[in-house]
């Protein structure tokens, strides 16, 4: 299982802010999200997505402003490929 400590070191030696990281209660299969909420309001959910108990990667939902503005998944199981999609999104808030 992935915790927000391990979230949170992983993506900031990679340039996200980790005070912009939460997590959320995990989900009926024990599962939790995690949030990354950008300055302007922006929120980028991922978790990991699984099978008969096995990572097979991570799902993703961006909203801001209450509308979805993308979603999708990985097909790596590792944490950093939600990286492209954090970056795509805080980059935006900061142009």
């Amino acid at each position: 299982m992935t915790a927000v400590a391990d979230i949170r070191r992983i993506f900031s030696v990679r340039g996200i802010d980790p005070d912009q990281l939460t997590q959320t209660p995990p989900d009926s299969h024990g599962t939790p999200a995690f949030v990354l909420t950008t300055p302007d309001g922006t929120r980028v959910w991922f978790a990991p997505l699984e099978r008969a108990g096995w990572r097979i990667g991570w799902h993703y939902l961006v909203t801001a402003h209450g509308a979805l503005v993308e979603h999708g998944r990985t097909d790596s199981t590792i944490a950093e490929s939600v990286l492209p999609v954090l970056h795509r999104h805080t980059n935006r808030c900061a142009a």
